[in-house]
């Protein structure tokens, strides 16, 4: 119960796990001090025993000292947190426009958002406005943006089932400040005292995670997140400090944006519900942001895209990549398609780095066709006469096409 209420990260990277540790440790040398006391008999083994959590408290400093910038080699360590790259700063950096720089700080934003809330007498005697406002880029303008909470336990009593109605947003350029409605609700914010509070349920999904400070921002939609920055140590037990990669929880129905797949130290996200307009938003700056927030956060991201000759996307989403693999089935892509897929990228500027044969299937020499490509298929590398299975995928179909993914 304790536990649920507070959910600390149980991570040895922790100070405060490491209070408790320690705590339990030294209560066991005494007990074990104790019992040698009263078991003279047995006193030598006790005392040996005693050495476990005298190592365990040691290790505690051991990992503290190994943080110190004076350890040789922590310097580079340290250094190693930010990613240094030459540049030039002409080149890299475009020309400001002064008409969206911002002109308010956050004290002026919340200002203007309790104007903004003071204009709606309905909202103002249930909700206040979070200390939040996230300083985001949305829609082309920087804005700042914060989540409505219940003004007390009382008010959350009465609102819980209906949820949050609406979030503050503040232009930071043109001054204006409103008060956004949702057509879904916020069921999950930080004024939920029990399992909707956003924090605990992250923290108990994720019981190892050290999350940094999160935020609430919102997508080219209006959809509200929130955005879990994951900790990570790169020096000692506590120093070193970075952000490993993120996680974003949509506030209104908990989908979370990137999953975690520890046993393969791989992090994805899913495509969802086929949309109406999947072009216009693999083309969308929110895409573009997106793709440069990942780029921040990853050292490879790989995109699976439908067959290139069936649909654009993939000619789409190269400007944003450094290569294309074009994934060709044996017996099933035709060399005709394989030349238009191959057109196709070079003619959207896209740098092919290589072919993967899928459904290779050494025990059968030549090509066959079977008639139908389906998108659900079968990563096989060959050596020799051995074929080893990697992993096996997902869905829907199209005719005789190329596969491709970056």
């Amino acid at each position: 119960g304790c536990y649920w209420w507070f959910h600390p990260s149980i991570n040895i990277h922790r100070e405060e796990v490491w209070f408790w540790i320690i705590l339990v440790a030294i209560v066991a040398i005494v007990a074990l001090l104790v019992a040698a006391i009263k078991h003279k008999d047995r006193a030598k083994l006790f005392h040996r025993l005693t050495a476990i959590p005298a190592a365990i408290i040691a290790i505690f400093f051991i990992g503290i000292v190994a943080g110190w910038s004076i350890i040789p080699g922590n310097a580079a360590r340290y250094a190693s947190v930010l990613d240094v790259q030459d540049g030039n700063f002409a080149e890299d950096i475009a020309e400001a426009d002064y008409s969206s720089i911002p002109v308010i700080d956050k004290d002026s934003a919340v200002l203007l958002g309790n104007r903004a809330m003071g204009s709606i007498p309905e909202y103002v005697s249930q909700f206040e406005i979070s200390n939040i406002y996230s300083q985001i880029n949305y829609q082309g303008h920087p804005v700042r943006v914060s989540p409505l909470v219940y003004a007390d336990l009382f008010k959350w009593f009465i609102n819980r089932s209906q949820g949050i109605p609406a979030y503050v947003l503040v232009d930071m350029t043109t001054q204006e400040a409103q008060v956004v409605k949702l057509e879904q609700p916020i069921l999950y914010s930080e004024s939920e005292p029990l399992a909707r509070n956003i924090d605990r349920y992250v923290q108990l999904k994720y019981p190892t995670y050290m999350f940094d400070e999160k935020s609430f921002e919102l997508d080219e939609d209006g959809t509200p997140w929130w955005v879990f920055p994951v900790q990570k140590k790169t020096v000692g037990l506590f120093e070193g400090t970075t952000i490993s990669h993120i996680v974003l929880v949509n506030a209104c129905t908990l989908e979370e944006a990137i999953v975690r797949i520890d046993d393969y130290n791989l992090d994805v996200i899913f495509s969802g519900y086929l949309p109406p307009n999947p072009s216009e938003l693999l083309s969308s700056d929110a895409f573009a942001e997106l793709m440069k927030t990942l780029k921040e956060r990853y050292d490879y991201i790989f995109i699976d895209t439908p067959p290139v000759s069936a649909v654009i996307d993939a000619a789409v989403i190269s400007k944003h990549t450094n290569g294309a693999v074009i994934v060709v089935r044996p017996g099933s892509t035709k060399k005709e398609e394989l030349v238009n897929v191959v057109s196709q990228l070079e003619f959207a500027d896209a740098k092919i780095v290589g072919f993967v044969l899928n459904c290779v299937d050494d025990e059968h020499s030549g090509y066959y066709y079977r008639g139908k490509y389906k998108y659900n298929y079968t990563y096989a590398y060959v050596h020799g006469a051995e074929s080893t299975k990697t992993a096996k995928n997902t869905k829907s179909s199209s005719k005789n096409e190329p596969q491709k993914s970056k």
